[in-house]
């Protein structure tokens, strides 16, 4: 006897040498050797933001089409797939006869024990493997070779804030997992008014359509389409909800109150007068050597930088390589949205020339800040490789040097030649391209360095560009912060990304953590830019607070696991990592989410919403015990069983319908509707066909009726 059931791993681990990817199997469990690749027949992203994360619900579809497995035969799906170390899976769902089945949060070992014992496999539980920081594997048994199976993963994403908005990656990279490739994702998005109007941003900017829903409310929604998908950097954009540089949300319960923060060290800080960025962005392009960054996308990165970075108060400016060489303006830009937008429309559509003139780009961008005070930044995005040996690149760097003088230039650099890159050993290593020129350049002159050469499969062109320009553009000090209340404390505090005490100057700070007392919620600030000490107290009245709901308490427990599991794994830090994690549904590396069938103990999940437009019953089965019975004989069957369903009260035929299902939720075969117009009684007689008269393969199914007062199903074993 097989049981439908989904397991849903989380495959954490300290660093470890093991890769980070995803992949989509079908196999037989009895044949383990026999994998081949999955699909995803139809999904869907339902995203809400809400603070420091966004709530991302995945609805997913499987099947085996196209691998050529022999019908009848109960496949597994095996799902491995990668998010980001400090997000967090809270909740998996299982469709089962057209409802929802909630998965219940068991420790590992109980869970790893039921799921194998259904399966059958006579091995060892590889799914019990940790694959690496961030890894995750689903598994669902049974799949029949010709239907479907439909699941729902539910985790909370980090954000990442910048002053004027936060973003959340799309689980684009999970879906490019589909063996045939998904046509169309359908995106809704829930959001309060202060997130502004949603839009999607990576290589191109597309709007959202407002909806209104009769049963579900107000959202936003977008089809993306085959070439949208295959964009691996598009991300969700909102409006940044923070107020002079900072968000905070409470959670308000009476024995376990939290908050979240989000601070922007450079808005909320009061620094020294004077306090401002300037930027001289340097592009040097050779088409030969770059696969899948065009001139325009490359453009439309940096714009959309410039836009999230800089404040209006900052200033920027432009120099491309061309026959001659000189800065888009002859004096800096504001840093404001519509200057930008502006100054990048007035662009041609290949403004960079396809030959490279890097030396002079260079001295250029080092002669205008020069002559404009000497206090800027340049940031070089170059595919260039003509400086790929000792010599060239040392007389290059000491003529740059020499250039810059007694002033302080940081030079940073996007390298993001991907091909045709050649390299030799120069002091027992190995460089790449323009690698040993870039190192040194940035080094000597206090810049960054980014490269794409080793960046596959990731990070991705876009996380390469984001990552360069918070490094050149942030504010270069350290700022201590110390939240509390007027009346009152903080403590058991967690930050993100973060290990000792300080915090940059250009990083979003993203904490969370309990608080007991009096609001209103006071935040204070110290540290040094500039060789200038710094210091001031932001506090935040009670009504201007976001209230938020129980997501905040699944958010801190998330973090709190993930710390737990950084420090060690002595028994009684796993017992407690076990049982917070069982408590507030956040997956650990030693508990699992498993989904039974209703007769195994599995329970219909009457309040859970569909919210990706899925139609979903909302009817228990189980909850007409007490208006009638169904019994079915023999049962287990060889050749026919009988079937018989008696109602506490008469029913008319023609409000009823009487059917097959197979363990996929798919109707097999339907009953003809008695003639009788009122009775209590109907008998049936099922001979293990289809509705066209085809013979089935044996295994589990369900005889399902529908009535007037709802459904009800009983379990048919048919044994060949």
């Amino acid at each position: 006897m097989r049981l439908f059931i989904a397991l849903l791993f989380c495959m954490l681990a300290s660093a470890s040498s093991f890769s980070q990817y995803t992949h989509l199997q079908v196999l037989d469990p009895q044949r383990n050797w026999d994998r081949r690749s999955g699909t995803i027949e139809e999904a869907s992203i339902v995203m809400k933001p809400q603070g420091i994360y966004t709530l991302v619900d995945l609805y997913l579809t499987f099947s085996a089409r196209g691998q050529g497995f022999d019908a009848g035969r109960n496949l597994e799906v095996v799902l491995d797939f990668h998010l980001p170390t400090e997000a967090h899976i809270v909740d998996s769902w299982l469709w089962f006869n057209g409802q929802i089945i909630k998965a219940e949060m068991k420790d590992r070992w109980t869970a790893t024990l039921v799921y194998e014992e259904i399966v059958g496999r006579n091995q060892d539980p590889s799914i019990l493997y940790k694959e690496g920081n961030g890894q995750y594997q689903l598994r669902i048994f049974p799949m029949e070779a010709t239907a479907s199976r439909k699941v729902k993963i539910s985790y909370l994403m980090p954000a990442q804030w910048s002053p004027q908005q936060v973003s959340t990656a799309l689980p684009l990279e999970i879906l490019a997992s589909s063996w045939h490739p998904l046509q169309t994702v359908n995106l809704r998005v829930w959001q309060q008014q202060e997130w502004g109007m949603p839009r999607l941003e990576g290589g191109t900017s597309l709007t959202l359509d407002p909806v209104n829903n009769e049963e579900q409310g107000s959202f936003w929604e977008k089809s993306l389409n085959g070439p949208q998908l295959l964009n691996s950097g598009l991300k969700l954009v909102n409006d940044s909800p923070a107020k002079n540089g900072v968000y905070v949300g409470v959670l308000g319960e009476s024995s376990n109150s939290m908050y979240q923060m989000v601070l922007i060290p450079e808005e909320a800080a009061t620094f020294p007068a004077g306090t401002t960025r300037k930027m001289m962005i340097v592009f040097d392009y050779n088409s030969d050597n770059v696969n899948g960054v065009s001139q325009a996308y490359l453009l439309n990165q940096v714009k959309q930088q410039l836009k999230e970075r800089l404040t209006p108060q900052d200033s920027f400016n432009l120099i491309f390589s061309s026959l001659f060489i000189a800065p888009w303006s002859e004096v800096w830009l504001p840093a404001d949205p519509a200057t930008i937008d502006a100054t990048f429309d007035a662009l041609s559509s290949a403004p960079i020339a396809e030959y490279s003139n890097l030396p002079s780009l260079l001295a250029q961008g080092i002669q205008f800040i020069n002559e404009t005070g000497g206090d800027g930044t340049m940031l070089l995005a170059a595919s260039n490789d003509d400086f790929d040996d000792v010599q060239s690149a040392n007389t290059l760097v000491e003529d740059l040097l020499g250039l810059i003088g007694d002033n302080q230039i940081p030079i940073n650099v996007l390298d993001y030649q991907n091909r045709n890159i050649g390299g030799s050993w120069i002091g027992n290593r190995y460089y790449r391209g323009n690698e040993y020129l870039y190192t040194n350049l940035s080094q000597l002159t206090g810049g960054e360095y980014v490269n794409q050469i080793n960046c596959c499969p990731t990070p991705s062109f876009d996380e390469n560009v984001a990552t360069i320009f918070g490094m050149a553009t942030g504010l270069q000090g350290q700022i201590d912060i110390y939240t509390g209340l007027a009346e009152g404390f903080c403590y058991q505090r967690y930050t993100l990304g973060q290990t000792g005490d300080l915090s940059s100057l250009n990083k979003p700070v993203r904490q969370l953590g309990k608080y007991n007392g009096q609001f209103p919620f006071h935040i204070e600030l110290a540290g040094e830019y500039q060789n200038n000490f710094f210091g001031n107290v932001v506090s935040i009245p009670e009504q201007e607070l976001v209230q938020n709901d129980s997501f905040l308490h699944e958010a801190w427990t998330g973090q709190w696991i993930h710390q737990m599991e950084q420090s060690g794994g002595d028994n009684g830090t796993i017992s407690a990592i076990i049982n917070q994690s069982i408590d507030a549904r956040v997956l650990s590396i030693y508990t699992a989410l498993i989904a039974l069938e209703p007769s195994q103990g599995g329970e219909i999940c009457l309040e859970c919403v569909d919210e990706s437009g899925g139609v979903v019953s909302a009817e228990d089965p189980d909850s007409l015990e007490d208006l009638l019975t169904l019994e079915a004989f023999p049962n287990p069957f060889k050749e026919k069983v009988n079937i018989r369903i008696q109602f506490k009260e008469k029913v008319r035929s023609e409000d009823c319908d009487f059917g097959i299902f197979n363990l996929m939720g798919q109707k097999v075969f339907s009953f003809a509707r008695p003639s009788l117009t009122g009775t209590n009684e109907f008998n049936f007689t099922w001979e293990g066909q289809s509705s066209a008269g085809a013979a089935l393969a044996g295994g589990v199914y369900f005889f399902v009726a529908t009535t007037p007062n709802g459904n009800a199903h009983l379990r048919l074993n048919y044994v060949k």
